[in-house]
């Protein structure tokens, strides 16, 4: 009978439990697994974000700059102004302003071709003049991609006004035509008022600004994303494209 007794408790020694001290340590390890994973998880979740965010930027980059090429390949190059200037930012950024322009009626957004007879002409029938320059935000500390059209009437065949000069408030042009930088967006009386999408930095010609050559010009785009989950680290995307040389008129 002893014997048996001995056996059953040696079998029940054998197949005893952890003892305290190593479910701690299985405790730690299984801690420090769970640890690793989540942080590789979260890393890898702030990277997608990241890259989200990027993508969109430079998405609205491009669509901003397809709008400026549109236009200026319905312009004329030797009608182009080309005005460099800096903004108000607390960086003092170079940026550019053009001025050109645009055979697009006003409210329809028709392009003119004929004359007021219904003959169709050799060159576009100008209906305004564009002017594309950015507006800082101080509130937002970024930049905004504005265009600005006015449909007076006027004679085109005398010269292109030119922009004269821009303050924090107006755009001056050498007719007499003032915008205000600040307008409300969408049609008002004769001026057009629309922004353009994307987070701007910088809206700046290419070759640069103390270059002589200007033709065939490019527009870069730039855009910085502070992505908050990166620690505040600022990230540049960058869209430039070439728009005179594939200028038909």
């Amino acid at each position: 009978m002893g014997g048996i007794l001995m056996k059953i408790y040696e079998d029940r020694k054998k197949e005893r439990g952890m003892t305290l001290l190593e479910l701690q340590i299985a405790s730690a390890i299984m801690a420090v697994v769970m640890v690793a994973a989540l942080a590789f998880i979260a890393n890898m979740t702030t990277a997608s974000s990241l890259e989200v965010k990027l993508v969109s930027l430079e998405r609205e980059l491009q669509n901003s700059l397809d709008d400026v090429v549109m236009d200026v390949k319905e312009s004329k190059p030797s009608m182009m102004d080309i005005y460099d200037f800096h903004l108000n930012d607390p960086d003092a950024t170079w940026q550019t302003a053009v001025c050109f322009p645009t055979a697009r009626k006003m409210g329809t957004d028709e392009f003119v071709y004929t004359n007021d007879a219904g003959e169709v002409q050799v060159s576009p029938q100008w209906q305004g003049v564009v002017v594309y320059a950015p507006l800082y935000e101080p509130a937002y500390n970024m930049a905004w991609l504005v265009k600005y059209v006015d449909y007076t009437p006027r004679n085109y065949t005398t010269g292109m006004p030119r922009i004269s000069n821009i303050t924090e408030d107006f755009i001056y042009l050498t007719d007499g035509t003032v915008f205000d930088r600040d307008a409300d967006a969408g049609l008002s009386g004769n001026q057009l008022v629309k922004r353009l999408t994307g987070h701007l930095v910088q809206f700046v010609r290419s070759p640069s600004p103390t270059d002589p050559a200007v033709y065939p010009l490019s527009f870069k785009l730039v855009a910085n994303a502070e992505i908050s989950e990166m620690y505040g680290e600022k990230f540049t995307v960058t869209s430039s494209t070439s728009v005179l040389a594939r200028n038909n008129n």
